[in-house]
């Protein structure tokens, strides 16, 4: 049983490191994207006045 409870454990570890970096990596790129625009906007709004 003791195995069992272990075995749990660490695959649900698994799962919730791999639901984390995937959820990291999701949020990372909405991150670099938002960033990006604001630095283009900050670029070109200067140009277009």
């Amino acid at each position: 049983m003791i195995k069992i409870a272990k075995k749990m454990r660490g695959i649900h570890l698994n799962i919730s490191t791999i639901a984390s970096k995937l959820w990291f990596r999701i949020h990372a790129e909405k991150i670099v994207d938002s960033v990006s625009r604001l630095v283009v906007n900050k670029e070109l709004k200067p140009l277009a006045c």
